[in-house]
Formats: C-alpha cells, sequence, structure tokens
C-alpha cells in the first residue's frame, strides 16, 4: 500500500505524541505528522501531501468541525476523522453533515488506536482505488483520442496534446489495431517490459504474453466486443520482460471504435501488482503457518460466531470428535454436550461474550458417544469496529488431571485412617503409663518423685506428637499460624526431653523467631538428640575434665 502520511490535530501535545507512536507501531507504513493547532495544520495541508486527517473537536479558537470545513474547501475528498473525547450524537450528526469520512471517540487502553488505524487504512486505500480508477479511465480515454486523432487526420498540435497526456500518465498504456498489434506504447510501458519503441510497434501481444496471458486477454477483448458491451474491463496477467521474471500486472483494457462502430483496436493501462502479489503471497503464507500452528497444538483449538456456531478449528478438535470438516463447519457448539453440561456450555459462551472471558469442564461428547472431560477456555473476539464476532479459545482433556485428583483423595483418606488407628494404639499405652505414674506417685519417695516428674513430662510430650499426627494427616503440613518464640527458653525445654547421657547444654543466644512452636521444638530435640549421640568423646577430653558434650545455637 506504501506510506501513508496522517496529519494528526490536537491541542494537547503528550496525546498527539501517543497517536503517533501507536499508530507507527501498528504499521511502519505510517508517517504521523501532529499539529496542536489548526492554522498549523492548514499550513501542513497546503506543503506536503496528506493521504488523511484525524483531528480533536474541542480545541481553543478553531473547533474539529469547522476545521472539516477548512479542509474541503482544500479537498472534498481527503478522509477526515474526528477522533475525539467529547463525543454525542450532535457532535457525530455535524461531523457527517459538515462531510466528515468518520467519527471515532477516545476510550481506555491501546485498542482505540488498533481500531483507528484500521479505519485509516481502509479509507485511504479506498481512496488510492478511486484515484487509480479516474487515472485508468482517463489513460484509456486518452489513448483512444490518440488513435481517433490518428485516424481522422486531425491537426498535429492537437495530436501531440494527446501524446503529452498518455507520457504523462503514470502507469504504462498501450494501443492495439484490429489485429492485436501495437500501435502505439508510452515510456512507462517500455520501462516496464524493458524494450525499445522499435521493437515494440508493429509487434503482437506475445512478445511480452505467455499462451495464458493471451488467452486471458483475448477471452476479456470479447467480453467488450459481446452484446452488453461493458465500456472496460480489468484482469490480472503476467507481463514477461526483455530481462528478468514475469511481471504480475493488472490490465485496465477498452475498445477503439470508427465513426460507423466498427472495431478497429484496442487500448489499455497496465499497473504493476508486485507488491500487491507479494503481499497476498506473505498473506498466506503467515495463514498457512497458522493453521500449521494450531494443527500442531494437542489442545482443541476454536472459534464460534456470536451465535456460538463453529467457524474454525484445529485438527485435534476433528480427531477427538471424529467428525469431518464439513460436520464441523457452522455446528452449533452445544452439540457436543449433554444435560447440565449443554446448560453450563450456553452459559459460559454468553459470559464470555459479556465479560470478556470465560473458563469452564464440561464432558465433551464425541460422535461415537465417548465422554472425555474438558477444561474450555475462551475469550470474546471483536472486529475491527469493536462489535462482537464470537468466542475464540481452547479446550484441555483434563482425562489425567481428574484421575489424578481422584487418587489423591483415595490417598489421604488412607493416611486420615491410617493416623487414626495409630493414634488410637499408641493412646491406650500411653494411658497404662500415666496411670501407673500415679499410683507410683502415692508410694514415692522424694528422690523417686524428680524421675517420676521427668517420665510424665515424656509421656505428654508423646500425646502431644499423637495429636499433631492426626492434624498433619488431616490438614496437611501448611503451617497456618506462627507466634514469637524465645530460643534460648525452647531449647532449654527440648533439651529436658532429650536422653543427655551426662551431656550438658549452653544456650548463648537471647534471640526470637515467628515459628509454630511446636514443630520447632520437634526440630530442636532432633537436633539435641544427634548432637548428644554423635558428639566427641575423644580420650583427651575425658582426662581433662568431666565428660561432657556441649550443645550451642548461635
Amino acid at each position: 500500500m506504501g506510506t501513508i502520511r496522517v496529519l494528526h490535530v490536537d491541542d494537547e501535545p503528550e496525546f498527539g505524541s501517543l497517536v503517533a507512536d501507536c499508530l507507527e507501531r501498528e504499521d511502519d507504513a505510517f508517517e504521523v505528522y501532529s499539529e496542536t493547532n489548526v492554522d498549523a495544520a492548514l499550513d501542513h495541508l497546503s506543503g506536503d501531501g496528506v493521504d488523511c486527517v484525524v483531528s480533536d473537536y474541542a480545541m481553543p479558537g478553531t473547533d474539529g468541525i469547522e476545521f472539516l470545513e477548512l479542509v474541503r474547501e482544500h479537498d472534498e475528498t481527503l478522509p477526515f476523522i474526528l477522533f475525539t473525547g467529547k463525543g454525542s450524537e450532535s457532535v457525530a450528526s455535524q461531523a457527517f453533515s459538515a462531510g466528515a469520512t468518520d467519527y471515532l471517540q477516545k476510550a481506555d487502553g491501546t485498542d482505540q488506536f488498533t481500531a483507528l488505524a484500521d479505519r485509516i487504512r481502509e479509507y485511504v486505500d479506498d481512496r488510492r482505488a478511486q484515484s487509480r480508477r479516474r487515472s485508468e479511465r482517463a489513460a484509456v480515454e486518452a489513448t483512444r483520442a490518440v488513435g481517433d486523432a490518428a485516424r481522422v487526420n486531425v491537426d498535429e498540435e492537437a495530436y501531440r496534446r494527446y501524446e503529452t497526456l498518455v507520457e504523462s500518465l503514470g502507469d504504462p498504456v498501450y494501443a492495439l489495431d484490429e489485429e492485436g498489434r501495437f500501435t502505439d506504447v508510452n515510456d512507462a510501458f517500455l520501462e516496464l517490459t524493458g524494450y525499445d519503441r522499435e521493437t515494440v510497434i508493429g509487434s503482437l501481444p506475445t512478445l511480452i504474453k505467455d499462451e495464458a496471458a493471451v488467452e486471458t486477454a483475448e477471452r476479456n477483448l470479447a467480453r467488450l466486443l459481446s452484446s452488453d458491451r461493458p465500456d472496460s474491463v480489468t484482469f490480472e496477467i503476467d507481463v514477461r520482460p526483455a530481462e528478468g521474471e514475469p511481471i504480475p500486472v493488472e490490465d485496465h483494457m477498452g475498445v477503439l471504435w470508427d465513426e460507423d462502430g466498427s472495431f478497429v483496436g484496442s487500448v489499455g493501462t497496465l499497473r504493476d501488482l508486485t507488491e500487491r502479489v507479494e503481499a497476498r503471497r506473505r498473506l498466506r503464507e503467515e495463514k498457512l503457518l497458522l493453521d500449521r500452528s494450531l494443527d500442531a497444538l494437542t489442545d482443541i483449538y476454536y472459534l464460534l460466531d456470536a451465535e456460538g456456531q463453529v467457524q474454525r478449528w484445529n485438527s485435534s478438535l476433528k480427531a477427538v470428535t471424529g467428525y469431518s470438516d464439513a460436520e464441523l463447519d457452522g455446528r452449533d457448539s452445544l452439540s457436543f454436550f449433554e444435560g447440565e453440561d449443554r446448560e453450563r456450555l450456553a452459559e459460559a459462551v454468553a459470559e464470555a461474550i459479556d465479560t470478556g472471558s470465560a473458563r469452564v469442564e464440561a464432558n465433551l461428547v464425541t460422535k461415537s458417544g465417548r465422554a472425555i472431560p474438558y477444561e474450555f477456555t475462551g475469550g470474546r473476539l471483536d472486529d475491527q469496529d469493536g462489535e462482537v464476532r464470537g468466542v475464540i479459545g481452547v479446550g484441555r482433556d483434563v482425562t489425567e488431571r481428574r484421575a489424578y485428583e481422584r487418587q489423591l483423595e483415595r490417598k489421604n483418606e488412607r493416611l486420615e485412617e491410617f493416623a487414626s488407628v495409630v493414634s488410637h494404639d499408641l493412646r491406650n499405652p500411653l494411658n497404662v503409663a500415666q496411670g501407673r505414674i500415679q499410683m507410683l506417685r502415692n508410694s514415692a519417695d522424694e528422690d523417686d518423685e524428680a524421675d517420676l516428674e521427668t517420665v510424665e513430662r515424656s509421656l505428654d510430650r508423646m500425646e502431644a506428637l499423637v495429636e499433631d499426627l492426626l492434624s498433619l494427616a488431616r490438614d496437611g503440613e501448611n503451617v497456618d499460624e506462627t507466634e514469637s518464640v524465645d530460643l534460648g527458653e525452647l531449647f532449654q525445654v527440648a533439651w529436658e526431653t532429650v536422653d543427655t547421657e551426662g551431656a550438658t547444654l549452653r544456650v548463648e543466644t537471647t534471640a526470637t523467631v515467628q515459628a509454630d512452636a511446636f514443630r520447632l521444638q520437634q526440630l530442636a530435640e532432633n537436633l539435641l538428640s544427634n548432637a548428644v549421640e554423635h558428639g566427641s568423646t575423644s580420650p583427651a577430653s575425658q582426662t581433662q575434665q568431666a565428660p561432657s558434650n556441649t550443645a550451642t545455637r548461635p
């Protein structure tokens, strides 16, 4: 399409800069000129060519409607988009009455700039297409005039004027006689084909066309000579230049008649379509790449219209459901589900269209009747005008996930059952031991009392461990609540539950930590037990001092 020169007028320079950046990121073809007032914009219009004007409405001095009227005095066909934050039906009505091409309200986010870019491209492309058609008609008429002037022997000055008009046209122009031989071409034609004028004049079109292109041209010439006789026809062929690869062109052809209405030849213009054909090729490649990428997905890809009918899909949907492409095309998406699942899917589609996204799990029923659990995630798809086009998304088989969840539930049930049995079996001997301590305490002397208290603390500790075992089995290993714990005191308490074997403990800390005190004490007991069991007991240390192991905590 080539460079698109956009003049943007907004009294807020920061917003003008944002619009320029966003448009140029949307398409490298955009070249945006930003102005903050109408006077500067009008000066710009009188200078370099502009393909489209985008203007705010509420501006100091001259507003957007008044600016539009000034632009229309300059150019009646130049695309003009009123892009304003002060939107109302009244403003829109005034804009269209004054000749605005379109009216677009500012909004939050960058989607507004995508919509603006799409509309600019559309209007500029349409204007250029109309300009080409006018140019082609002028070329045909000018070439006809040259042929007519030559046949009726008008004066030499008039003939030169017609020739000058044909040469001034940017597109290649040709004229053929009734036998199909070239009678005239302009310099642009010679530049396109690479032949000199002497070679072309008098030659048949086979000089620059292969058999297929000749047949296409003759078929369209027959249309021009048919009973309904259209004024001109446009078709695409390849031109073979003197050197290099064939060049795709658009041929706009008309016919020449003499005063008696007899056919005496044809004329036409050629337009190089290399860029357009290359763009089509890239588009086909991108579509093919997208299709292959979607087909490579193991997940289901789908596109539904606003009514929930299948519009696009990947090979996974065919493979899973067993339906053919013909059966999937336009199929009601709810037909893949049954019962309550169908109702939930209908609600999910409505939610996606209403809120922008939705997620739902349901059993997908295949053509053979098999039900497969799937998780579907979808989002609303809008067109360039912001109208809802449908829902696009993916579906993922969750058979393995559901099986794992059921397996995990069964494991948790067995774990809880095991913990209950273990805690029950441990409590019985604990109760017996605690009962015996009470009996012994009634007859124990003072020397035995200290030992009994130590045993009782150990039994209490064991009972707490049983309770913790049940808690872990039922609630998992997560720590839900913590408290401030004095490490010195905690290690002193833990030391009393450990078989010290003559070791001593020295605590050199006043630090506190946030922790689950019960579990931290378990950790301290294990740490101290290991220190006592595996600490140093070398002969040298035994002879120099009383055997002892020191457990320290910085």
